[in-house]
């Protein structure tokens, strides 16, 4: 049986990025089970870091639309607003107290909604990524990329002729990693494999 550990660098890099969600990466064993690390391979990687950026987009997009409206209000109290008479009243309307307010209340309102990590593995061949906090949509979006997972080499990062084993511990790998073919199931139907291989390099525009 192998269990894979995520290399130090890309584990410091999604710390890096997402501060927020793996707050607690360093934080004791009484308190997360972020301590071990990402317990997984190298391959899910790009999957956690996709899962990572979907879940600070509404974030984001709070932010810079609070940001927006207070750029807007500097740029009218400073006279560099080109405008019409319309197209002024929008912006200040736009940039009214009451509107910057309730972008602040918005964005307060996805950063407390940020989820925390608790725990990042695999288990029965797919990512688990446990957390705190969040709401049905955080939810979602781990569900959708904790089943994608199955689909995706843990090792590799491939999502061609990739399959799991069916005894022992399961794993998701590349059919190249398996023992000789044996015991391998091909997560994909044989007829969407040849069509992949057939078009592989033949998906230049016509």
């Amino acid at each position: 049986n192998i269990i894979y550990i995520m290399t130090k660098d890309l584990d410091e890099l999604l710390c890096k990025k997402y501060p927020e969600i793996f707050r607690d990466r360093q934080a004791p064993m009484n308190k997360t089970l972020m301590c071990w690390g990402f317990e997984c391979g190298d391959g899910w990687f790009a999957l956690i870091d996709t899962l990572c950026a979907s879940l600070m987009h509404p974030v984001k997009q709070a932010r810079d639309a609070y940001q927006s409206r207070l750029d807007t209000r500097q740029r009218i109290e400073t006279g560099s607003v080109t405008a019409d008479q319309k197209g002024f009243d929008f912006l200040k309307d736009y940039s009214s107290d009451a509107a910057i307010a309730a972008a602040k209340l918005e964005w307060e309102q996805q950063q407390a909604n940020i989820p925390v990590a608790v725990q990042v593995k695999e288990k029965f061949g797919t990512l688990r990524f446990y957390y705190s906090g969040g709401d049905d949509k955080v939810a979602e979006v781990v569900s959708f990329v904790e089943f994608m997972s199955g689909k995706v080499c843990e090792r590799t990062g491939s999502f061609e002729e990739i399959g799991q084993n069916a005894k022992g511990w399961i794993k998701t790998q590349h059919v190249s990693l398996s023992h000789n073919g044996k015991d391998f199931n091909y997560v994909e139907d044989e007829e969407l494999r040849n069509l992949l291989s057939e078009h592989r390099f033949t998906n230049e525009p016509q």
